[in-house]
């Protein structure tokens, strides 16, 4: 009860004395973190009341690529969603789980679409499913309740490439938008690369402690109609141009795909879809260490063996005795006979 009534209404107050980013910052997470204690003890009274025996500490999404998207799990909350990169082919669930009981618990996965159906144990990894390009639904049997997890697919790889050519890149300025502008929920503009009308695909960050997004955008025909939607999972809703859409709210950990469709009037075109792969906190492109923005030249320090090199984080050692890095081509090139070294050509 203090918790989950008491703290908040005092949490509600508290903001309007204005407190910097880091006190309110450190204001949430103590909630979260209270209210998560508060749901473990009552799901052990529970379970020791109704014969469960474990405790869920997180689920986890396994995907191909070696990396793990924590759901940030509530035993309340019964739906989730996200979104996955292009070369993330395969996923599987694993629970965190604490045994109360020598009594072994077992979770049930299921993949509807597919009639399949796999049984597992906490901490292990269930069987893996395969996700194509179209919105995958899976359900979850834990502790005597089910959980649904919405997955989709973007065109956007781990590594930040999209598709080649870029498919907006085949259309006419009619087919496209002019502008594609995202604020966080408390009016702070995301971080992301300069739009370009034949850009299709992007990153973009908004600040951890903000829950969500609106967007705005502008179609160069005056005549098209914008439709946006998220995760492939709710209808696409009309966007009026000039106008800021409701608020979509963004996955705590992982991505979120927001996107946005422009229909023109030309009878040959098929509509244009942008994708904006969104994520909470900031939003580097995967060979930056540390980043100013999303993209390969925003760069601000490298993780080793990669150097920083006019913003962009780049291999420096060439794969031959003979052959140096050239950094205003960024590329291994033969190394000269003036070379500083004429055993192993490093700096020319």
């Amino acid at each position: 009860l203090l918790c989950t009534i008491v703290f908040p209404a005092f949490y509600s107050n508290v903001r309007r004395f204005r407190l910097g980013s880091r006190a309110s910052r450190a204001l949430r997470r103590l909630h979260s973190a209270m209210f998560h204690h508060v749901e473990l003890f009552t799901l052990l009274v529970y379970r020791q009341l109704y014969g469960i025996h474990a405790v869920i500490r997180e689920v986890y999404l396994e995907q191909s690529i070696g990396e793990a998207i924590p759901l940030f799990w509530r035993a309340s909350r019964q739906h989730y969603s996200l979104a996955l990169p292009r070369d993330t082919e395969l996923v599987a669930i694993r629970v965190d789980a604490e045994e109360i009981s020598e009594i072994s618990s077992f979770f049930t996965l299921h993949v509807p679409a597919r009639g399949l159906t796999n049984t597992f144990t906490p901490d292990t990894v269930s069987t893996y499913v395969q996700v194509l390009m179209e919105p995958l639904e899976l359900r979850l049997d834990m502790l005597g309740r089910e959980y649904s997890l919405h997955l989709v697919r973007s065109r956007i790889s781990f590594f930040g490439q999209g598709l080649s050519p870029d498919p907006a890149r085949l259309y006419p300025p009619k087919g496209t938008l002019t502008g594609l502008n995202l604020w966080d929920s408390m009016g702070t503009p995301a971080v992301m690369a300069w739009f370009m009308p034949r850009v299709s695909m992007y990153f973009a960050s908004i600040r951890e402690e903000a829950h969500g997004v609106r967007l705005a955008a502008s179609p160069n025909d005056p005549d098209a109609s914008v439709e946006w939607r998220l995760n492939a999972e709710m209808p696409w809703k009309s966007l009026v141009p000039g106008r800021t859409s409701p608020p979509a709210e963004v996955a705590p950990y992982g991505w979120t795909l927001l996107e946005v469709r422009v229909s023109s009037q030309l009878d040959e075109l098929v509509p244009l879809v942008y994708e904006v792969a969104l994520a909470r906190g900031s939003v580097c492109h995967p060979t930056c260490l540390t980043c100013s923005g999303p993209s390969l030249s925003q760069c601000e320090s490298c993780t080793p063996p990669l150097v920083l090199v006019g913003g962009k984080c780049m291999y420096t050692s060439c794969p031959s005795v003979n052959l140096y890095f050239n950094q205003s081509s960024e590329s291994c090139q033969p190394c000269p006979s003036l070379c500083v070294s004429t055993r192993v050509c490093s700096i020319c």
